[in-house]
């Protein structure tokens, strides 16, 4: 190759590797500003059930317009099973089963889904709106103590149910109030003159209805001694022996709300604790009071008793108690709390229906 030649060839490969290096230098360029460019937000279904979640929330507090502050939200499955059977020794006939259920409730409580079981049932409700599903066996064959399979009868009911954790905040105790749960009932003498005088000297100086109400908070869960009650006194007699169980405690708070012209009223739930297999102790009963500014909101004396509960359980939820009905007796129930049943006698023999109940109450896992 001669001189010229050689000229050339070495221009070529110069030329060659200078515009690889501007492409190289493009490349990285475009690669840098890319890396730096706000990316995509990927979320997993757990992300979007939040976010839906914290939406509702937000929808709900709007619609009510109240001033709240939510923590968070919790799942859970509930399940409640109940069995009846005839261990007389003659059959029994119209027996009528009612069952309380669940309720949706504003700003706290969702029922994400139910299924009954059997199908057939009767949906009922009553002046507090509470719920309840009607069942009807027209004949229940007597089995004399013997396990028949097919002549026992379950009742089941499944829910997913979401529960908000919340404080209200009760600073601007002002507005109206409504004209209902302030009537004495059983178990609920606000109008002894006694429980009358208890509530208007503890809250001597007390200015507001926020401020009672947390009054006797303070007082019935420094007051009351635990004890398991199976007999329920009332309010009356946990005044007088200050012993009791949380049935006594609602009461007896209730009723000095009441006996101040503070709307309250009684509830019936279940309460999750973790590790608790036994269903009766998840069983509870607290109250909700209306306050001014606020609304209904729960009152627990009995889970707040202890100090360091004290503050979580005034005007506060925690996210871990469902509802399933308002009031002290729903007429519905007679003097049962979670269902009732009635039957009677085929050709004025002896029955006996008798009944299992069980709950399952457990959190919803998701992946993290």
């Amino acid at each position: 190759m001669n001189k010229k030649g050689c000229l050339v060839w070495f221009l070529f490969v110069f030329l060659f590797l200078d515009l690889l290096a501007i492409l190289l230098f493009l490349g990285l360029g475009v690669y840098l500003f890319l890396s730096e460019a706000p990316k995509e937000e990927t979320t997993n279904s757990n992300t979007n059930e939040q976010i839906e979640e914290v939406t509702n929330l937000e929808y709900e507090q709007a619609e009510w317009e109240i001033d709240k502050e939510y923590y968070e939200t919790k799942k859970y499955d509930l399940v409640e099973t109940l069995t009846f059977a005839n261990y007389g020794l003659n059959d029994a006939k119209n027996v009528e089963v009612w069952v309380a259920l669940a309720p949706t409730i504003n700003n706290y409580q969702q029922v994400l889904s139910r299924e009954i079981s059997p199908s057939g049932y009767e949906l009922v409700s009553d002046e507090n709106g509470n719920q309840f599903a009607k069942f009807t066996f027209n004949y229940m064959k007597a089995i004399d103590g013997q396990y028949v399979p097919e002549e026992i009868h379950e009742i089941k009911i499944i829910y997913q149910v979401k529960l908000a954790s919340y404080v209200d905040y009760i600073d601007q105790c002002t507005g109206e109030k409504p004209n209902t749960f302030l009537d004495p009932e059983v178990y609920i003498e606000s109008d002894d003159l006694e429980i009358m005088e208890l509530a208007r000297d503890l809250s001597e100086g007390a200015s507001t209805d926020c401020e009672k109400a947390e009054i006797y908070y303070n007082y019935v869960a420094d007051n009351m001694n635990y004890e398991k009650n199976i007999t329920y006194g009332g309010a009356l007699n946990a005044m007088y022996t200050e012993l009791g169980d949380c049935t006594d405690y609602s009461d007896y708070y209730v009723a000095l709300c009441r006996a101040s012209g503070i709307p309250a009223r009684f509830i019936t739930g279940l309460v999750y604790t973790e590790g608790e297999t036994d269903y009766t102790n998840m069983l509870h009963n607290w109250a909700e009071v209306y306050l001014p500014g606020t609304g209904w909101t729960q009152v627990d004396p009995t889970i707040g008793q202890p100090d360091y509960n004290r503050s979580y359980y005034f005007a506060a939820a925690t996210g871990d108690q469902v509802i399933i009905t308002r009031g002290r007796q729903p007429e519905l129930l007679g003097e049962d709390y979670y269902f009732h049943y009635t039957y009677e006698d085929v050709d004025d023999g002896y029955s006996a229906v008798d009944f299992t109940e069980d709950w399952q109450f457990t959190p919803v896992l998701t992946d993290q």
